[in-house]
């Protein structure tokens, strides 16, 4: 709650302070499934599938991202030059 604070307060970032907040949120929230018999667990696994998830759509591997990559090749024993010299 410090933090949602200052950055409100004093670093006037509209940014962090939506970061401390949904911080805060989740924090509560955890907080109430605790008391609720299973919600522990239940929520730990609602959170690894979540993280799973967006693992697999932010993080794919290199080796698929780089056979699809529209963008040339930065390795020096590449063909194709960057810069026309």
């Amino acid at each position: 709650m410090a933090l949602t604070l200052y950055a409100a307060l004093v670093l006037h970032s509209y940014v962090l302070v939506l970061l401390f907040s949904a911080l805060q949120a989740a924090a509560v929230t955890w907080y109430l499934l605790s008391y609720i018999p299973g919600g522990a667990r239940s929520a730990q696994w609602l959170t690894r599938g979540c993280l799973r998830a967006v693992s697999a759509l932010c993080c794919r591997s290199s080796a698929h991202a780089s056979s699809a990559s529209p963008w040339p090749s930065l390795s020096p024993s590449s063909s194709r030059s960057l810069l026309p010299l």
